[in-house]
């Protein structure tokens, strides 16, 4: 499967041609799991309860198309959410729409499937998407929902860290840390002294709260090549401290408002603060993790380089693998398992185009897919 993108700018009064550019996209991993995933959504669909209200694949990697600036490069491995500021956009579905001066309309005389070929058009007029796009995105803003996907029925749990092939899961009791393998086996135990809440690994180094008021906690360490025997070294929060998370295996925190972040280093028993950056961020996260230039928190997602935040997905919890997240349910004590990438596709454009309000634009989107006939 792949897709091919066609721009085209029109001066508006005389609807001469003023540029064409063409190029290619990838195909990102939210739609290479969506297509992975539906015969299990096809085949399991109201046969046995304990799938039926398990398993609902994503679908929403190709509803939206998006327009942006970014200086992030392709990665078909890391990308996972739209980067950039959104400068166009369009939903790709015949019933949605895109208020605003982003807002372009899909063309539905001009869209078809035939076979082989999906193909979206979607038509920008003069007064929306104005400004300088170097991207193309298809996915869906609002990310991923807590009802789509796979729900462990035989393992439930707080929230986790992933660290390199271990994952530190705090148990329901928020008392006990389990180690576990890459198949969720547990390999060891440990019951600290009073309730806390995990943060992140750094460096080896598992990092936690204890229980009390965000005012009243306190930073506890403990060196995981000593897991169970190790002591549980105390620092004094920082009284601004939210959640801690690891960036570029250094130690980091937002602070409990979601303002802004920082680094915090170690220092002669200390933990000494520097202020990074001013951010659009979400207060009194429990879980946070940085991937690929971006924050994720309980319920959104930040884009570090535009300081632009998206609806990602209910109560994240942590990471799965690679490719995938925890989320814990609202409605059940269910811990679902969902695909981590939230878009379908992106094209790095080969030139930044630009679009003025004397332009029309259009946008024809094809696909290529498997023929159906064969």
């Amino acid at each position: 499967m792949e897709g091919n993108i066609k721009i085209e700018l029109f001066d508006a009064k005389t609807n001469t041609k003023e540029k064409e550019l063409k190029d290619h996209n990838f195909i990102a991993n939210g739609l290479k799991f969506l297509i992975r995933e539906s015969p299990f959504d096809y085949i399991l669909r109201g046969k046995i309860d304990f799938f039926n209200d398990s398993f609902t694949p994503s679908r929403q990697v190709l509803d939206n198309l998006y327009l942006t600036n970014t200086a992030t490069p392709e990665d078909p491995e890391k990308d996972f959410y739209v980067a950039g500021h959104v400068v166009g956009e369009s939903s790709l579905t015949i019933s949605g729409s895109v208020s605003g001066t982003t807002g372009g309309v899909l063309n539905t005389s001009e869209s078809f499937f035939k076979n082989d070929k999906l193909r979206f058009v979607v038509d920008f007029p003069t007064d929306k998407a104005n400004g300088t796009f170097n991207n193309i995105f298809t996915g869906h803003k609002k990310g991923l929902l807590e009802s789509s996907g796979f729900a462990n029925h035989d393992i439930s749990f707080f929230n986790s860290i992933k660290y390199e092939n271990l994952y530190f899961t705090l148990e329901n009791d928020q008392q006990t840390i389990c180690k576990r393998d890459s198949e969720l086996k547990i390999l060891e135990s440990r019951v600290m002294p009073t309730k806390v809440g995990i943060y992140t690994v750094v460096n080896n180094n598992l990092y936690m709260r204890n229980t009390g008021g965000w005012s009243y906690q306190k930073v506890l360490k403990i060196d995981l090549n000593h897991f169970l025997t190790g002591n549980v070294i105390e620092y004094s929060k920082p009284a601004n401290a939210g959640a801690f998370f690891n960036k570029n295996e250094e130690l980091h925190f937002v602070d409990v408002a979601g303002n802004s972040y920082y680094k915090a280093t170690e220092t002669d028993g200390v933990l000494v603060t520097e202020k990074i950056a001013d951010i659009n961020g979400e207060s009194y996260s429990n879980t946070i993790s940085y991937d690929n230039g971006a924050l994720i928190f309980d319920r959104t997602i930040l884009n570090l380089e535009t300081n632009e935040k998206y609806d990602y997905c209910y109560r994240f919890s942590g990471h799965y693998g690679k490719n995938y997240v925890f989320v814990n349910s609202s409605r059940s004590s269910k811990l679902f398992i969902l695909p981590k990438s939230m878009i379908g596709s992106r094209s790095l454009l080969s030139e930044p185009v630009t679009k003025t309000n004397t332009q029309t634009m259009k946008i024809t989107y094809e696909f290529t897919l498997p023929s159906l006939y064969d």
